[in-house]
């Protein structure tokens, strides 16, 4: 008989599995028991410095994933004095969480349906020296703890059940709001060939490296100390590689809708995933003769090389 739980239960056994998967002997899920929830676990608006509404938030989520959770910034212990000021926005964002927290917690009751659509309650925690740390708590009361150690965090999501994420990584050079602008280059050579990438704006500067090296490899150029701009050299994709193409056949004959997805592994070690592929029903029945099934053909352009 196949067990029945909630999402919420669900989530309690990924914590518990995560820190018992390494000890010897110890019990694996059996495949019966287990089934695919769709979820979002980092999520911002207008409570702490992003955009959006908070009630707009889940009335969006609800439509959706299975499980949310809305993250909003929370606390950086260590922040510095930037050109321009522009730690304001940040420390005034961090105000208004500790503000509205209340009213968060509120939200993710109201919307919470166990069994249909979950609720998960968090905040993001931030530090120079540390990195990026999402909170996710088990129940609805959540409180906002806010640190300046991330081994006295460690303590606290231990005590209370949490799960700890680590988001953004100690030290970071690149700012979190990535700048839509791109450019797309095509190069002839070999692995010692060099290229080399210079600015002019915001800053006069420059990156060498050979294509044997971003074969391995995406480099990031920089304009200036944090926050200042930077910029996102991608590893390279080879024309061979760039696009791929197969064909699936289902097996109970197209009777019922199906779900796919692809995932991508790269030849050094990266990993790439698409999302669900849906294929519904077969409309009519198979004529006599034919071969039953449906062809789903699958086609990836550009997607072997970035991270």
């Amino acid at each position: 008989m196949v067990e029945r739980m909630t999402r919420r239960q669900w989530m309690r056994r990924c914590a518990a599995v995560g820190l018992a998967a390494g000890a010897p002997g110890a019990p694996q899920p059996q495949d019966a028991q287990c089934r695919t929830y769709w979820g979002d676990l980092h999520n911002h608006n207008n409570v702490g410095y992003a955009q959006g509404s908070l009630r707009r938030t889940f009335e969006i989520a609800r439509n959706h994933p299975d499980f949310f959770a809305f993250t909003p910034h929370a606390h950086w212990h260590d922040i510095g004095h930037y050109e321009n000021n522009i730690e304001e926005k940040w420390l005034n964002g961090f105000a208004v969480t500790r503000a509205r927290w209340p009213e968060v917690l509120q939200m993710a009751r109201e919307f919470d349906q166990p069994g249909k659509f979950v609720c998960l309650l968090g905040y993001e925690w931030h530090s120079a020296s540390a990195g990026d740390y999402h909170v996710l708590f088990p129940d609805l009361d959540a409180e906002l703890k806010l640190p300046d150690d991330l081994r006295e965090l460690q303590q606290f999501a231990k005590k209370r059940g949490c799960i700890l994420i680590p988001h953004h990584p100690a030290l970071r050079q690149l700012i979190d709001d990535v700048s839509t602008k791109a450019v797309a280059l095509k190069v002839r050579g070999g692995a010692q060939t060099r290229l080399t990438i210079a600015l002019d704006k915001p800053a006069r500067t420059s990156l060498a490296l050979s294509l044997g090296d971003l074969a391995e490899s995406s480099e990031t150029l920089h304009t200036g100390p944090f926050p200042k701009e930077s910029g996102l050299l991608h590893r390279l994709v080879f024309h061979e590689h760039y696009t791929s193409s197969f064909t699936v056949a289902e097996q109970d004959g197209g009777s019922a809708a199906n779900w796919y997805y692809v995932r991508v592994a790269e030849s050094n070690g990266q990993l790439a995933w698409s999302s669900p592929i849906w294929v519904e029903a077969a409309p009519r029945q198979t004529p006599a003769g034919a071969p039953g099934g449906c062809l789903l053909f699958v086609d990836l352009t550009a997607v072997i090389g970035y991270n």
